[in-house]
């Protein structure tokens, strides 16, 4: 985050983050390590959350379930949180 400084502590006491130089529009300012993505594609083709998905069809599936995008992401982040 080269435009980025963080933490940085603000009058009052409070911690945030702050830019330290413009930022142009549709510039990249936070870079994010692919193995650190939580999305769908990745739970789908996890070898333990993948079949808990393939088990669930009628909770995971989009045909079956409008909120499937939904609940793979927190079956995926229970996962990770599980893991200690």
């Amino acid at each position: 985050m080269p435009k980025l400084e963080y933490p940085y502590k603000f009058d009052g006491g409070l911690i945030g983050m702050r830019c330290k130089d413009d930022i142009n529009h549709r510039e990249a300012f936070c870079f994010v390590p692919y193995k650190m993505i939580m999305c769908v594609g990745k739970a789908q083709t996890h070898p333990i959350i993948s079949r808990i998905i393939e088990e669930n069809k009628l909770v995971f599936d989009e045909t079956e379930n409008a909120d499937w995008e939904q609940l793979t992401l927190t079956l995926f982040l229970f996962y990770e949180l599980s893991l200690g």
